[in-house]
């Protein structure tokens, strides 16, 4: 691991001043539009008047494939600067498989909003998304403290 400890981006964080505030600043702001994203999907699966899912797609796609790129690398970042603590880390090992599942969660409910009615199975998926990503959101802070 001492390959990823020396890298460019992991020496920025470790060895500037502001690199590991400013990593950590995108990394929450990224990690916040996901959330709002998956708020978005549950509000749009429980509403009476809503637009067709179709557009809800369209319009949520950008924004959710952005911000899934740039918490992936924002978080590879701080792995990489610490590579033996995270992984001797248990809230970092209950971590990544909560984010695989809600990968594939994402998946799903990507593919359920591509017709043009909401399945029950996709409501019910968008409502595990949500709960999964809080408490990915919980593990990840409790890495800063475990």
């Amino acid at each position: 691991m001492e390959f990823l400890e020396n890298s460019w981006f992991a020496r920025l964080t470790t060895e500037t001043a502001w690199g590991f505030a400013i990593n950590e600043i995108i990394h929450i702001l990224s990690i916040s539009v996901i959330v709002a994203v998956a708020v978005l999907y549950v509000a749009h699966s429980v509403s009476e008047k809503r637009m067709e899912t179709k557009q809800v797609r369209k319009f949520v796609a950008p924004f959710a494939a952005t911000a899934f790129a740039i918490a992936l690398f924002t978080g590879f970042v701080f792995f990489a600067a610490w590579p033996d603590r995270y992984l001797d880390n248990p809230a970092f090992l209950i971590k990544m498989p909560m984010l695989i599942t809600l990968a594939i969660l994402n998946i799903l409910i990507w593919r359920g909003y591509a017709s043009t009615e909401l399945s029950m199975t996709t409501k019910c998926i968008t409502w595990l998304a949500l709960a999964i990503a809080l408490a990915t959101i919980a593990a990840g802070r409790l890495i800063a403290y475990t």
